[in-house]
């Protein structure tokens, strides 16, 4: 971690790039807001590699927590074959946090160039590029924060875990479930036994491509997440991990699964929904359904825990709804546990916790083996589909 003299020198960079276009792309950059990175802060050096949509939800984690008092993160390198895509990011890190990154088309190119120095690497590139990319970033000695899922298969995951072992850095995997206000308001409450204890859980991971939001775009014809050799799989490869591992926080491992899965958009050629049972280490069992539609879907909860005293419900609302409500003898209407977190405000923990990681030695949250651990869950769904029958995780 240093201190934040790039902004100067991004400031000099951008003008040379105003009078001389071809030394880097420049564009018009709004300015920087008050909640921006002050110069005299210290702060953790990164590059984001990938300048996509979860670039951009960990960019706006990052200057929110420069109000608060977590470890800041300064972006000081971004990487992206697409240059009007990483032109255009680079003006939302300049505006957002007051640094303009140096600018790549690879992380190969900038562990070269080292115009900026970086400590960090936070990888946002597709599934398939997980494990050459973040093996990279280990060889050149840096730490790694590396999107969900850890990888395409468990043996893939394998490699990318010794090549962290061999380089001695931070390596975490950016589920951020596991700073997801209500997740955790549940698990609180499950940890109390508040309701007493869980009798039995089941979890629904819904999206609609109709009226697509920014997110939802993503499954588009033509476009990664829609390609299995790129994604890994469907919608449920790609999105159930958020779901799985709250039901791992608040029941225990996962360790037999039976389920099925099938296709309802026609333009993706990996599975959009999935029906599954989970049976846990601790005796208990639940559910889990999965879909993205191509239709309007009712509005209906994430999670739905039942416990022995009542029932807890999770909104399904990314920007958090009612949060989260206890439904009791005392309260059958039901009654609002906490303030609501919503989706994106998780993102604001695991940026905080990777931070702390790299400056302080902190213990993250949860590790690496634990989005190993996801993957194991999924794989083991896609052998009960083909073998038709339950099967061990």
């Amino acid at each position: 971690w240093r201190m934040s003299g790039v902004l100067g020198l991004a400031g000099l960079s951008y003008a040379l790039a105003r009078l001389w276009p071809g030394s880097q792309p420049a564009a018009p950059a709004p300015a920087p807001p008050a909640a921006k990175l002050r110069q005299e802060q210290r702060f953790v050096s990164m590059a984001v590699v990938g300048c996509g949509n979860i670039a951009k939800s960990h960019l706006a984690a990052i200057a929110r927590n420069y109000r608060g008092e977590t470890v800041p993160i300064g972006i000081t390198v971004i990487c992206d074959p697409n240059a009007q895509q990483r032109q255009a990011f680079a003006d939302l890190v300049l505006a957002s946090t007051g640094l303009l990154p140096v600018q790549y088309a690879s992380l190969e190119e900038a562990i070269a160039g080292a115009s900026e120095k970086f400590e960090t690497v936070n990888i946002c590139v597709p599934n398939d590029l997980h494990e050459p990319v973040a093996v990279a970033a280990f060889q050149a000695g840096k730490h790694v924060l590396l999107e969900k899922p850890i990888a395409l298969t468990p043996e893939s995951a394998a490699r990318i875990l010794a090549a962290a072992a061999a380089a001695g850095t931070v390596f975490m995997v950016a589920e951020n479930a596991q700073y997801w206000r209500e997740i955790l308001v549940v698990k609180k409450h499950i940890d109390a036994r508040t309701f007493g204890t869980v009798v039995s859980v089941r979890a629904k991971c819904w999206e609609t491509i109709v009226n697509q939001n920014e997110w939802q775009g993503d499954y588009a014809p033509g476009l990664w997440r829609s390609d299995v050799g790129r994604a890994g799989g469907g919608y449920v490869f790609d999105s159930a991990s958020h779901w799985i591992r709250p039901l791992r926080m608040w029941c225990g491992e996962i360790t037999r699964v039976v389920g099925v899965h099938g296709r309802c958009i026609p333009h993706m050629k990996g599975e959009s929904f999935a029906h599954a049972l989970f049976a846990f280490d601790t005796g208990l069992t639940g559910s889990f359904e999965a879909i993205l539609a191509g239709w309007a879907v009712m509005p209906q909860p994430w999670f739905v825990v039942e416990l022995t005293g009542g029932e807890l419900v999770v909104d399904g609302d990314f920007s958090g709804g009612f949060g989260v409500k206890a439904y009791t003898k005392e309260h059958p209407e039901g009654v609002i546990l906490d303030t609501p977190g919503g989706w994106d405000s998780s993102y604001d923990g695991e940026m905080a916790d990777f931070a702390s990681a790299v400056a302080r030695g902190t213990p993250l949250a949860a590790g690496p083996e634990s989005a190993v651990a996801d993957l194991r869950v999924l794989h083991a769904l896609f052998r009960s589909a083909a073998e038709g029958a339950w099967v061990a995780v």
